[in-house]
């Protein structure tokens, strides 16, 4: 058998043994630790096949397995390839192509729509068809230096030979399987965060200090779904005189959290852990009567916006969920909104493009709290190689 075929039949071994209930990636991983044989350059080029299978999103669903990682391998990829010369030498010389030549080789028709098939859970403004084609391409890896470390971060990257673009000053695009993580102190001098993350907190200064101006040194902020604290941390850094307090529903992603701001040097804030979704409650020493005057809550959610990089759960996602996500951002958001003070200002965020779960989400909020929305966007990344998202900022009154 020829190494191609090899691959492949590796590929087919590894997708029809998968049902997505888990990430792809820890399920290759331990696929290879019992195997050996496998080097690097094996490890890759079969982890490639099999993200590029479901990177075809919900199209060519009738393709044999096998044909469809063959397929999948020739639409993702804009450079000539071993397998495609070996399995498909009619095809080969078009690999570098655009898609809709692709399809004309292939005989597929394959569209945008089709890998993205949930056209009608999006707003306007999105292009379903751009949209669905961006994930045949995995996004760009995106870095965030924080305040007074461009220069280290810089020369550590040039030393190295990292190549990177700067976006801004702070802002640096890197191709993916950059080994950044390698010569950065990461959450010390800079963090991996995406492009529209950042842009986030771009939306967030300038509403805040245009309407708070030098109030913004004597904040409380609490980030009711912080995870890992990503925003917190940006959100610190943006105003360093923030007083912080950050929960999630679980003491092992508040340990998580400890440990990312141990290395980004905060020490000053109050954590606990609260489930949202099912009551207001949080500690009584956690908030002052008056209430928070900025609640942050980048809820739970599809993870629409983030398939270019999970390729694997837009396939076996079930719109069905879609509601259910949409009562648990409700509920995390409306008793969290107990907690603000009058006159302040209740962030909300996803990483998801569907409406049920953003503006439906922010319309249910106006009907049921004394709330005005002051701002409201999706941040599309299909254009620039990054996860698309969501923000809308409301004031309480």
């Amino acid at each position: 058998m020829s190494l191609a075929l090899h691959y492949i039949d590796t590929a087919q071994q590894i997708i029809e043994s998968y049902n997505g209930t888990t990430p792809l990636a820890p399920v290759i991983k331990n696929f290879f630790s019992t195997k050996k044989k496998y080097g690097s350059r094996d490890r890759k080029t079969i982890s490639n096949l099999c993200y590029n299978y479901y990177r075809l999103g919900h199209a060519l669903k009738d393709l044999s397995v096998r044909d469809r990682i063959i397929a999948g391998l020739f639409y993702c990829s804009n450079q000539p390839h071993f397998i495609i010369g070996e399995i498909k030498p009619e095809w080969a010389e078009h690999i570098t192509k655009t898609t809709e030549e692709k399809n004309k080789v292939t005989g597929y028709n394959l569209k945008g729509e089709d890998i993205f098939p949930f056209i009608d859970q999006l707003p306007e403004g999105i292009d379903a068809a751009a949209f669905g084609w961006s994930h045949l391409q995995q996004p760009n890896l995106y870095i965030r230096i924080r305040p007074g470390s461009e220069k280290t971060v810089n020369k550590a990257l040039t030393n190295a030979q990292i190549p990177y673009e700067a976006i801004t000053r702070q802002c640096l695009k890197l191709p993916n399987g950059s080994k950044a993580t390698d010569v950065l102190r990461i959450n010390e001098t800079a963090v991996i965060q995406d492009y529209n993350s950042q842009q986030t907190g771009n939306v967030i200064y300038k509403l805040l200090a245009k309407n708070k101006g030098n109030a913004l040194d004597r904040i409380s902020f609490w980030d009711c779904c912080a995870a890992s604290g990503g925003k917190s941390l940006m959100f610190l850094d943006m105003f360093p005189h923030t007083k912080i307090t950050v929960s999630d529903i679980r003491s092992s992603i508040i340990e998580n959290l400890h440990k990312r701001f141990k290395e980004a040097g905060i020490r000053h804030y109050q954590a606990f852990v609260a489930d949202l979704d099912s009551s207001a409650k949080i500690p009584d020493n956690a908030v002052s009567k008056a209430g928070f005057d900025i609640i942050l809550a980048d809820v739970p959610c599809s993870g629409s916006g983030t398939w270019g990089r999970t390729p694997e759960e837009l396939f076996y996602f079930n719109p069905e969920e879609i509601d259910k996500f949409h009562n648990t951002q409700f509920n995390i958001a409306n008793n969290a909104m107990s907690h603000l003070r009058s006159g302040g200002y209740f962030i909300y965020i996803t990483c998801s493009v569907f409406k049920q779960e953003n503006e439906n989400v922010i319309e249910r909020l106006t009907q049921s709290q004394l709330l005005t929305v002051c701002t409201q966007q999706h941040l599309t990344g299909y254009n620039d190689g990054a996860d698309s998202m969501f923000i809308a900022i409301l004031q309480k009154y």
